[in-house]
């Protein structure tokens, strides 16, 4: 019985440094060799509920990069939403046709049904994100535009708009970490019985 708990708590450890290996500082391969990565990324891939996805504005991942070299990344038929800022650095959105250039302080809201590609160079960048959708995001993004709203903007508000994300991805990370718990303790208390 002794050697069976001993089992079950290595299996349980194992299970949480597995996790918060996974929660932790996610790199993101983006390579065109295969020795070194293109960006360093801190992120938190956040699934919400059925209720949520099906009524609210419901997040799917925040985090920032930083681009460890000159690289490019496509996207296209996602059912997300992305907005972002440029933190540091330079790069190019190329989104809808069109060609921007970006750098510091400027933000991004686009529709990742969309292709778009995002690139930085020799003035590496650093973006803070989230992605984030919901039954009516079609119809918000519709009348943002139709309002006059534009894919890359600036923003007075940059801090505010910076701290939003932070929160977002304190808030993702913490009700992540909870479930992760609930789930652990009760698989936990569970083997006892």
């Amino acid at each position: 019985m002794e050697r069976l708990r001993y089992i079950r708590l290595v299996a349980t450890l194992y299970c949480y440094t597995a996790i918060l290996t996974l929660v932790d500082n996610d790199t993101m391969n983006y390579f065109t060799d295969t020795d070194s990565p293109s960006v360093s990324s801190d992120r938190v891939i956040y699934t919400a509920t059925n209720f949520a996805r099906s009524t609210l504005l419901f997040l799917q991942e925040t985090g920032t990069l930083s681009a460890l070299r000159p690289h490019t990344s496509s996207r296209s038929n996602l059912e997300s939403y992305l907005y972002f800022t440029v933190v540091s650095g330079r790069g190019r959105l190329i989104y809808g046709g069109m060609e921007y250039e970006l750098r510091a302080g400027d933000s991004v809201f686009l529709d990742c049904a969309l292709p778009y590609a995002h690139t930085t160079d020799k003035d590496l960048w650093t973006l803070s994100w989230c992605h984030f959708n919901g039954p009516e995001m079609v119809r918000i993004y519709e009348k943002y535009k139709a309002r006059g709203g534009r894919t890359i903007f600036r923003s007075q508000n940059r801090e505010t708009y910076m701290e939003i994300l932070r929160k977002l991805k304190t808030i993702a990370l913490r009700i992540l970490m909870f479930v992760i718990w609930k789930s652990m303790h009760c698989c936990h208390s569970c083997w006892y019985y």
